[in-house]
């Protein structure tokens, strides 16, 4: 059995047909984890849903920004972006929309801990379970409209087991699902475009050397980086880079371009 992570699709459903066909996946002795943003951007993301829960019982998708944007947008707590039209319009769309709200925020596959963005320097392994099962069981929930409105914003949250359930949404849906860079005291940087260059961090540079090894995707800017601590896997597929997959137990990549 093989156990594939694949970067950030935004609506690209046909480089990610040929993966599948080119990396003969099969259910049954593969895996595949999809590390979110499979909507977004690109012009096919009601394909790739449907490609996604189709496969559901072998095929892991993880919660991207893009995806709990889209989640808000069926919701009314955001305008409904051109690409996710087709989407929130289709005769599936409460399906596909119940199907994509129930999904983690982690996934934990050997040594590997797998996200969508980045993982906060301070936060050990467990505490990392925690916040990711606290968002997953919110958005799961009965109150999952209001635990989305609560799970956006910029606000400088501290990381408070105490403090109220829906500030800790908020810092780990930031955490999870929108990292790239953080202060130089390892809180997250938002907005980051509003900070000087020399006093941001990227996320990744922060945490001990004897962290846990990652996956994510999210960032296309930053670029491929294979290292054995760090694997991101957003190539920019939707700009015309190419889509990134990574075996986890060979340690290596595979690629198709857009």
């Amino acid at each position: 059995m093989a156990v594939w992570a694949v970067g950030d699709l935004h609506g690209m459903i046909g480089p990610l047909q040929e993966m599948e066909t080119r990396l003969a996946w099969a259910a049954g002795r593969d895996r595949v984890i999809l590390l979110g943003d499979l909507v977004g951007r690109g012009r096919s993301g009601l394909a790739v849903l449907r490609w996604a829960y189709a496969r559901r019982d072998w095929v892991t998708t993880l919660l991207g920004n893009h995806d709990v944007a889209l989640l808000m947008q069926h919701c009314g707590l955001l305008p409904v972006a051109a690409a996710n039209r087709p989407i929130l319009a289709a005769a599936d769309a409460g399906e596909l929309i119940a199907w994509l709200r129930g999904r983690p925020l982690l996934v934990e596959e050997g040594d590997w801990l797998l996200v969508h963005a980045g993982i906060l320097p301070a936060w050990s392994r467990s505490r990392l379970r925690e916040h990711a099962a606290a968002v997953a069981a919110a958005f799961a929930g009965s109150n999952w409209r209001q635990a989305l409105a609560a799970g956006w914003g910029n606000d400088q949250i501290a990381d408070d087991p105490g403090a109220a359930a829906a500030s800790q949404v908020q810092l780990a849906v930031n955490a999870l699902c929108r990292l790239r860079w953080c202060n130089r005291d390892g809180s997250i940087c938002l907005p980051y475009r509003q900070t000087a260059a020399n006093d941001r961090i990227a996320w990744y540079r922060l945490r001990q050397p004897d962290s846990a090894p990652v996956v994510c995707g999210h960032w296309s800017e930053h670029g491929l980086c294979l290292d054995r601590s760090l694997v991101m896997l957003d190539g920019g597929c939707v700009y015309r880079g190419v889509l990134a997959a990574w075996n986890l137990d060979e340690r290596r990549a595979f690629f198709v371009g857009s």
